[in-house]
């Protein structure tokens, strides 16, 4: 997938700013998938004005070092 690609191509401890809209799945979710690569740091969600169910969140992940990788890659 793409976190695991851009992880690839990005030195340790890079950062990525990481803009998600909830229309389908839920930002708890992505960020589970996202976890073998990348650690959020802090972030925020801001809801729309209109009347809409859908929250766009803006997160700061961090690029989790070789360590993290071969331990889950033991699991």
């Amino acid at each position: 997938g793409s976190a695991k690609e851009a992880h690839r191509v990005t030195k340790s401890g890079a950062l990525m700013a990481f803009k998600w809209n909830d229309h389908s799945i839920r930002l708890v979710k992505v960020l589970e998938m996202l976890d073998p690569w990348w650690e959020p740091l802090f972030g925020h969600g801001v809801r729309p004005q209109q009347r809409g169910k859908s929250v766009t969140s803006w997160v700061m992940l961090r690029r989790r070092d070789a360590e993290r990788q071969l331990s889950l890659a033991a699991e």
